[in-house]
């Protein structure tokens, strides 16, 4: 229940933080600053989406070792620079070696 309820109080803490933030920055600010004004005001709204991945990161450990699993596939995230290779062998056995070919068949 512990990365819920903090989801949940960024959630609620950054949603209205944000749209108030821009309300005020659409009042206040001239128009000629307002796309930069408004780029570095969502910051706090990107936080507010994204931080469900690194609450679960956190506090579960199930949810972080899906991440780490999911992870290892960049260069950053391997432990070892081993790659599986799979090699298959092919071998004759001594009973398929003793037995004569069999006769070609015949057309009827």
């Amino acid at each position: 229940m512990k990365p819920l309820t903090v989801i949940m109080f960024i959630v609620i803490f950054t949603w209205p933080i944000s749209v108030i933030l821009f309300a005020l920055v659409r009042t206040y600010v001239p128009p000629e600053n307002l796309t930069k004004v408004s780029l570095y005001m969502s910051w706090i709204f990107f936080f507010g989406v994204s931080s469900h991945y690194f609450v679960f990161f956190i506090f579960s450990k199930d949810y972080k070792q899906a991440f780490l699993r999911q992870l290892s596939c960049l260069p950053c995230g391997k432990k070892s620079s081993t790659v599986p290779v799979i090699t298959m062998a092919i071998t004759k056995s001594s009973s398929l070696a003793k037995k004569k070919s069999a006769p070609p068949p015949t057309n009827f």
